[in-house]
């Protein structure tokens, strides 16, 4: 497994396995809630992260191929690139002001 951060205008995040891939009808499928590949899966952890990030301003994508692995991506806004301090944080010092 890899772990990969770049910085700039945005913030992205990669994790990289080795492992058995998945394949293309599932990787489409990947994110519909309830679509799981595990006996005991709840078919929700992807539909649950994309809706943190996409909430955050970013995005999820996956890249796999079978038998090579899958890289899942995470971009970010870097809201320090924009501001020196995010949104919500000065709105909850103004507020104890």
């Amino acid at each position: 497994m890899w772990l990969r951060v770049r910085n700039g205008a945005s913030v992205t995040l990669e994790v990289t396995d080795t492992g058995r891939g998945i394949t293309p009808e599932d990787l489409e499928r990947l994110g519909t809630s309830f679509f799981t590949t595990r006996p005991n899966g709840t078919g929700l952890g992807v539909v649950l992260a994309t809706g943190v990030i996409v909430q955050h301003g970013g995005q999820l994508k996956y890249v796999s191929g079978v038998g090579r692995g899958t890289t899942a991506t995470i971009t970010l806004p870097n809201a320090s690139a924009t501001s020196p301090e995010p949104a919500a944080r000065a709105a909850i010092v103004e507020a104890r002001a």
